[in-house]
C-alpha cells in the first residue's frame, strides 16, 4: 500500500510538473501575442506614416503644379502619375491590411486552440486528484 502511495504521489508530482510545463508554453504563448501585437501595431504605424507622406507628398505636388505646370499635357501627365501611385499605396495599405488581419486571426485560433487543450488537461488532472482523493478516503475508512 505504502509502496501504491508513493507511486501515486510520483505520479501527481509528474503531472504538477507537466501542468508547470503547460503554464510555461501558455505564458510563452501569451508573450508571443504580445510581440505579434506589437508587430500589428508597428505596421498600423508604418500604414499611418505611409499615409502621411503621401498627402505631404500630395500636398508638395499640388503647390509645384499650381507654380509650374502650365500646359494641359503636362497636367494630364502629372495626374496620371499620381493616380499609378495612389493605386500602388492603396494595394500596399490592402495587401497589409490583410496580413494584419490574417496573422491576427492565426493568433486567435492558436491561443484558443492552446487555451483549450490546457483547459482540458487540467480538467483530467483535477478528475485524478479526486480519484485519488476517493481512493485514499475509502482505503483510510477499511483500516
Amino acid at each position: 500500500l505504502k509502496q501504491e502511495n508513493d507511486d501515486y504521489a510520483k505520479s501527481i508530482k509528474l503531472q504538477q510538473e507537466r501542468i508547470l510545463s503547460l503554464q510555461d508554453q501558455l505564458q510563452s504563448s501569451h508573450i508571443a501575442t504580445r510581440q505579434y501585437t506589437k508587430t500589428i501595431e508597428d505596421l498600423e504605424a508604418r500604414i499611418n506614416s505611409s499615409d502621411k507622406e503621401k498627402q505631404l507628398a500630395k500636398e508638395a505636388l499640388d503647390e509645384m503644379n499650381a507654380k509650374f505646370i502650365s500646359s494641359e499635357t503636362q497636367l494630364d501627365d502629372q495626374k496620371h502619375k499620381e493616380k499609378v501611385l495612389n493605386e500602388k499605396h492603396l494595394k500596399e495599405i490592402k495587401a497589409l491590411k490583410d496580413k494584419h488581419k490574417e496573422e491576427v486571426e492565426k493568433l486567435e485560433m492558436g491561443f484558443q486552440e492552446t487555451l483549450r487543450q490546457n483547459e482540458k488537461k487540467m480538467q483530467e488532472m483535477q478528475t485524478l486528484r479526486n480519484n485519488y482523493e476517493k481512493k485514499n478516503a475509502s482505503r483510510s475508512i477499511k483500516r
